[in-house]
């Protein structure tokens, strides 16, 4: 059978938060049992040394875990309702998973939907209980909160993991009975990674009182494992977990493989001696399975975490059994080493075999096996001295022989069940060592809130500057960006080596963002659009991209295959240019300028894109453009160089006949100032608002410059000697189109917005005559860029050797009164991978996805093991005010203040009633304070849902990621139609929602003001349209009836009925007059389907949907759907007489200015009679959605 690796630990044990303070406390041998806490019970009043009498118990000790009543609910976005309902043992397995889940490196953004199990061994249920002796206050999170199977069920559902999810009870057993159930799973292939775990609190009594009664309690509260002075065990508490995989997959995934399970086993005991009492026949059994399953002999197995607790009775019948197995085969000098962690922590129950199975992991890792505690003098009863047996007494290394080191770990359960697990330790290598490395390093970090960001930060700081410093920097960004899940708030640091980002980390702290750092929030409701801008001639300098070259194999790749190709038509080469010496460069030559300039923007775009930055849509400056062009898809690599070669050919000619000038003015100014100069001055390009380039005669240049000096204005005479995009280009643009004249662009597949337009321009239009254009017109810089603003494009890359373009894109995003980002790809003579890394950082941070895996095109690197999760707990406790007396000793709150600052979690208080009615304060306030008082409303019904203070209810998080269920949701919905009497779509609650979207919604539907009763036409009343019919029927001209337009109805019905007049009787209240056409071949053709008036009736509800169209502005592209409707037809509709319609439509609900449903209400009278009455629920649906769902559904069938 095939291996099982172990990929990751967590664990919370007495005396113990983590695997590395656990591995302590057993190598320091520590004894971790203490007295009861006084927040469990009373101890005094339950102790009795003989526990005779009722209700009493013989023992005040057992191994507790501090702060159980603490979870971080917001991390696992559960609201603060659910979560006081929840049994602590389900807070604390979806807290120790996740640890161990991290330590494994397996970000949750790769396990969603995937094929991961969970098996949780359970078996206790104190808090459940303490629940339900409350009736009146049990909730509806009561159950899920409390029932076994939830607590694994809970962390699949969190996590979405797709693979089987099992709560195991087999007592004592639970959780290596669970690890057993895992591994078959993986080695049937019904998950490929498994969550191991058992949990395990003890929060009442009752049970202890049980075991006291049986005799199995140690009185004087310590496990003495296979000692003379055994008299019972000790109960302890905690939580282990365990992620397995595929030995094979594992190596290949490159994961931390910790230990190996070779073999399980499990088995029941059948009928011994009594229900609780072990059957050492059936555990030679289990542990000779356990060994077949491994394909290992007994002989090989060097040590065995006993199940151990200390019994009289138990501790014989396990040691007899041990040795039966274990002597076969084995040297009489080389004994098998046994102990027990109950010894240190407790008999954990449901959490004791994965207690056990840890310590084993952590000692194999360790080569070292830790001291067996309370071994004074053996069990009289366990003949030592002819068993191949020897207990741990102290701390020694682990044996050695040939072969790996092997163990063995075993739990037998209090109703029979056994299991045994085979453990070896991990193999040796995996990486091969990895050369120095001094480049520019990218650390993210991310985490949940802001503060748990800071504390991660500052416990990392703290490992940086403990730890040696070694060349492994590139290993620990690779583990936090590759092996580490992203949450919202976000980090980024660039550092050469350990010491500069511990540095980096410490002046973060001190609320300074050092250089090449960044700091920002994912909100999940923001679509981030990414545009690549390609900047013009300019601003190139000498060894601009050299350090690339020498660094990145695709940023030198790209650029070389520029050079090969640029081969075909120049005599000097890309490559020779870029690594030329400053004297011998010819950068500054527009020849030599534009096509290297090219080659680094084309080299550039392909390290972003391998680097998983994907552009949006394009836009180019200038020459940028033929850039923007190629990465667009619109020119293919060899067209595109020969196109900046010949432009930059032709250009060349106009070296030493202009200038070109910067002037911080707008264009409308700055023609009115050049008018006077006609045919020698000309707006070059129009980079912002606010600054226009001149391009022209040098003279004309200068004397303008002179007057706008004196007038204030801020100029800049380029550093150039030739004037561009002017009539001075015109002679050279004919020839550029001719040497173009078989260019043939395609489609492309990215949007490109052109300069030469200043709008978006089709790829497949950027021929010879374009690239003419180019070459002559000005730069239409500004108002591309605001079509891309105003298209959702607000985050710019630019893509060239500096940002010449930054201030410009900034003032168009101020104008839009929009926020973004300007990020360079490289700064004039800055390290260029610094440069590079520091604006993907920032994309990072900003929201945008970056794919870590392609930053290290090496391959996977050696995981290291980043600080865990910090959690920012709150208390949560829910207590029995009638059962605290009797289970507790002592009076209790019902719920407990919460800490750190926070307002106590409890049911909301009742209020007074307010003077103003939700709906008419929010009908008096102004449109710009609706969103401010419904902003303000909607956080504090939340926070009452959620039972969270307001000040825990973020309005920019999603409703989801706050804990709002749909128990919630529906709640929340009431309390809104309630006081505003708006009816919220219940989707609305779980598509990424936030408050403001919320607030945003019900401002739409909030009317400016009452509409008097008197006003509003009732519905479905005959009465109110007879007048308007009277008056139609006295003004009816035939000639006037015409067929009722085709986009108006359905083809079906658009030639067998007329319109014969239409009007508006109000908002939204329309009157129409029909006539059926009694000539159309319909009713020959069909003369059974015919039933009179009915495709009138049907035309009617068509023509008023399509109204609906008309009237309510529905987003182009969707359409109505009918959803529900009721009609009662009253008679049947003649065909030779007119329908009088009056239709009403009402109820319509917006989101975000589209209309997404409305009621229609039809009345149809003929002959002054009512023939139906209909009312209608109109959805608007999205044909493109429907058509995509329909084309996945028609590739799922067969054939």
């Amino acid at each position: 059978m095939e291996a099982i690796a172990i990929v990751g630990l967590g664990c919370r044990f007495p005396g113990a938060a983590n695997p590395l303070e656990y591995w302590r406390l057993l190598r320091d041998g520590v004894d971790a049992i203490a007295e009861v806490p006084a927040e469990r019970w009373d101890v005094d009043a339950f102790y009795d040394p003989q526990a005779i009498a009722p209700r009493t118990m013989n023992t005040r000790w057992g191994g507790f875990l501090g702060g159980v009543d603490r979870f971080d609910n917001q991390f696992f976005g559960i609201s603060a309702r659910e979560a006081q309902y929840m049994d602590p043992q389900q807070r604390l397995l979806l807290e120790v998973a996740y640890e161990a889940l991290e330590s494994a490196g397996q970000p949750l953004e790769q396990l969603a939907g995937s094929q991961t199990g969970v098996f949780v061994g359970i078996c206790n249920s104190d808090y459940y209980r303490l629940n339900l002796n409350q009736p009146d206050d049990i909730d509806a999170y009561a159950s899920t909160g409390g029932i076994y199977c939830i607590a694994a069920n809970r962390l699949s559902y969190l996590l979405d993991l797709r693979g089987p999810s099992l709560a195991v009870d087999t007592a004592c057993s639970s959780s290596l009975v669970a690890v057993h159930l895992a591994c078959q799973s993986l080695r049937r292939g019904e998950c490929t990674l498994a969550v191991a775990a058992g949990v395990q609190l003890m929060l009442t009594p009752e049970l202890s009182i049980s075991l006291a009664k049986a005799h199995m309690l140690s009185p004087d509260g310590r496990c003495k494992t296979f000692d003379s002075r055994a008299n019972g065990y000790v109960r302890g508490e905690g939580c282990g977990a365990v992620i397995l995989k595929p030995l094979t997959r594992a190596l290949g995934d490159g994961d931390p493989i910790l230990a190996i399970i070779r073999g399980t086993a499990t088995n029941q005991d059948g009928r011994s001696n009594g229900l609780t009492a072990p059957n050492g026949y059936a555990q030679q059994a289990v542990i000779r399975a356990a060994l077949a399953d491994a394909g290992i002999p007994a002989g090989e197995i060097d040590y065995v975490e006993a199940h151990g607790t200390g019994t009289p009775l138990g501790d014989p019948i396990e040691a007899l059994a041990l040795g039966a197995v274990l002597a076969e085969g084995r040297p009489a000098d080389r004994p098998c080493r046994v102990g027990s962690a109950k010894t240190n922590i407790g008999h954990l129950e449901a959490a004791a075999g994965i207690a056990g199975l840890i310590k084993v992991v952590l000692a194999l890792q360790h080569r070292l096996l830790p001291p067996n505690l309370h071994f004074e003098a053996a069990n009289p009863h366990i003949p030592f001295d002819r068993l191949p047996l020897r207990v741990q007494e102290r701390l020694e290394p682990w044996p050695r022989r040939e072969g790996p080191a092997r163990a063995g770990v075993s739990s037998f359960g209090f109703g029979g069940t056994n299991a045994h697990i085979v453990l070896q330790e991990a193999p040796v290598g995996g990486f091969e060592s990895l050369p120095a490395d001094d480049s520019p390093q990218l650390l993210p970090l991310s985490a949940r809130s802001a503060e748990a960001l800071r504390d991660l930060a500052d416990t990392l700081r703290r490992r940086l500057v403990s730890e040696p410093e070694t060349d492994a920097l590139a290993q620990w960004c690779y583990s936090a960006g590759v092996r580490r899940t992203h949450h919202s708030h976000r980090l980024c640091l660039v550092a050469r080596s350990q010491a500069e980002l511990a540095g980096h980390l410490e002046t973060w702290l001190q609320g300074v963002t050092p250089p090449g750092g960044s700091q920002g929030r994912k909100l999940p409701s923001r679509s981030l659009k990414v545009a690549f801008v390609f900047t013009g001639q300019g601003p190139q300098w000498w060894a601009m991209g050299r350090q690339l070259w020498q660094r990145e194999a695709v940023f030198r790749q790209v650029f070389g295959e520029c050079d090969r190709l640029m081969g075909r038509y120049a005599d000097w080469s890309l490559v020779q240019e870029l690594l030329a010496e400053k004297t011998e460069s010819r950068l500054q030559e527009t020849e030599i300028a534009q096509p290297v300039l090219f080659a680094l923007q084309v080299a550039l775009a392909a390290l972003w894109r391998s680097w998983g930055v994907t552009p949006d849509a394009v836009v180019g400056h200038s020459v940028g453009e033929v850039a923007a062009a190629y990465v667009a898809g619109a020119l293919n690599l060899p067209d595109a160089l020969q196109l900046v070669f010949r432009r930059a050919q032709l250009m060349q000619r106009a070296t030493g006949a202009g200038r070109m000038a910067a002037v911080w003015l707008g264009r409308a100014e700055v023609e009115l100032l050049i008018a006077a100069y006609a045919g020698r001055l000309s707006v070059a390009a129009l980079n912002s608002p606010t600054t226009t380039v001149l391009s022209g005669e040098a003279d004309a240049l200068a004397a303008v410059l002179e007057q706008l000096q004196q007038r204030g204005v801020t100029t800049k005479m380029l550093p150039v000697n030739y004037a561009f995009h002017c009539p001075q280009m015109e002679p050279m643009r004919p020839e550029l189109i001719g040497y173009l004249h078989d260019l043939k662009p395609r489609a492309g597949q990215i949007p490109f917005y052109s300069t030469v337009t200043g709008q978006i321009h089709p790829c497949s239009d950027l021929d010879a005559e374009y690239w003419g254009r180019n070459l002559r017109e000005a730069v239409q810089f500004a108002d591309a860029v605001d079509a891309m603003i105003q298209s959702g494009h607000h985050i710019f890359v630019e893509i060239g050797p500096h940002p010449a373009l930054a201030s410009a894109l900034a003032e168009c995003l101020e104008r839009r009164g929009k926020q973004g980002a300007c990020l360079p790809s490289l700064r004039r003579y800055e390290d260029e991978r610094a440069t590079m890394l520091a604006s993907l950082g920032q994309l990072y941070t900003l929201g945008c996805r970056v794919d870590w895996r392609l930053l290290y095109p090496q391959g996977p690197l050696p995981f290291v093991p980043l600080p865990a999760y910090p959690w920012q707990w709150q208390r949560f406790w829910l207590e029995s005010a009638n059962g605290a007396q009797a289970s507790n000793g002592h009076a209790a709150k019902r719920f407990a203040a919460v800490g750190n600052g926070h307002l106590p979690v409890g049911p909301p208080q009742a209020t007074a009633p307010a003077e103003v009615s939700p709906r008419d304060a929010l009908l008096a306030a102004s449109p710009a304070e609706r969103l401010v008082h419904l902003g303000g409303y909607l956080r504090e019904k939340l926070a009452a849902v959620l039972r969270q203070p307001m000040n825990a209810v973020d309005p920019q998080q999603p409703l989801t990621q706050l804990g709002l269920d749909s128990l919630m949701a529906v709640e929340l919905r009431a309390r809104v139609l309630e006081d505003f009497q708006i009816n919220i779509p219940i989707n609305l609650f779980f598509n990424n929602t936030g408050l403001g979207h919320l607030a945003e919604f019900l401002a739409e539907q909030t009317p400016a003001a009452e509409v008097p009763a008197a006003a509003v036409l009732p519905l479905l009343d005959p009465a109110v349209g007879m007048p308007w019919f009277r008056a139609w029927q006295q003004e009816f001209d035939p000639r006037r009836i015409e067929r009722i337009d085709r986009q108006l109805v359905h083809k079906d019905y658009d030639h067998n009925v007329l319109l014969a007049r239409l009007s508006r009787a109000d908002e939204n209240t329309v009157l129409a007059e029909m006539v059926q056409d009694p000539a159309h071949p319909f009713f020959y053709e069909h003369p059974k389907d015919h039933v009179p008036g009915l495709y009138l009736v049907e035309a009617a509800r068509q023509l008023v949907t399509a109204l609906s169209h008309v009237y309510h502005g529905v987003a182009m592209g969707k359409a109505f759907i009918l959803d529900e409707i009721q009609a009662r037809f009253l008679r049947l509709a003649e065909t030779d007489a007119p329908v009088f319609l009056i239709a009403r439509s009402r109820a319509p609900v917006y989101s975000r200015g589209e209309l997404l449903q409305m009621h229609n209400d039809l009345c149809l009278l003929q002959n002054e009679a009512v023939v139906a009455e209909m009312s209608c629920l109109f959805r608007v649906f999205d044909p493109v959605g429907y058509d995509h769902l329909r084309s996945r559904k028609s590739q799922a069938v067969p054939g």
